[in-house]
């Protein structure tokens, strides 16, 4: 049984051990021929810089998605020691407060800062959106742009401006 590979070379499959080692030792020959060591190398390199190349945007988008994170983390601990806060102070309120019309009242500045408060936490956590929100398009457009260029062939310069 013969098979080809690369071109006529014919390796001879299952005639004897002495056939089969010589055979193997042309195929390798061959394979060294078309494969040479400067060839895998500069094969590899050029993969490690296409992976790299192509993870960049991925990575830039992980590195933005944890910021954004640790912000949205930071955002809801605040907004999460405002309402212990409050909680608090309306537990201390109960407990010093004998008047009943004075503790109503209290209790209704307290809400209204509460109020106040939250809704400054909610604008906060709307700007944090809209910030996510632009670095995200930015990010795509970006990366557009680049695939884009790195797609596009070089434009030859024409005869007039090799001429300048």
């Amino acid at each position: 049984m013969f098979v080809s590979l690369h071109g006529n070379f014919q390796i001879c499959v299952g005639v004897g051990t002495t056939a089969w080692a010589r055979n193997y030792t042309q195929l390798v020959e061959v394979i060294m021929e078309m494969y040479n060591e400067q060839f895998l190398n500069d094969s590899l390199k050029k993969l490690a810089d296409w992976q790299s190349q192509a993870y960049e945007p991925v990575r830039k988008m992980g590195e933005s998605a944890a910021s954004a994170y640790e912000k949205y983390v930071k955002l809801s601990y605040a907004a999460l020691g405002d309402v212990v806060d409050f909680y608090v102070d309306q537990a201390h309120l109960m407990s010093t407060t004998t008047d009943v019309k004075a503790f109503y009242e209290n209790q209704q500045t307290a809400m209204s800062q509460f109020n106040s408060t939250m809704s400054a936490r909610a604008g906060e956590f709307v700007d944090l959106a809209s910030d996510l929100q632009h670095e995200a398009k930015e990010a795509v457009s970006n990366t557009m742009k680049q695939a884009q260029t790195a797609a596009s062939p070089a434009k030859k310069p024409t005869a007039k401006a090799a001429a300048k």
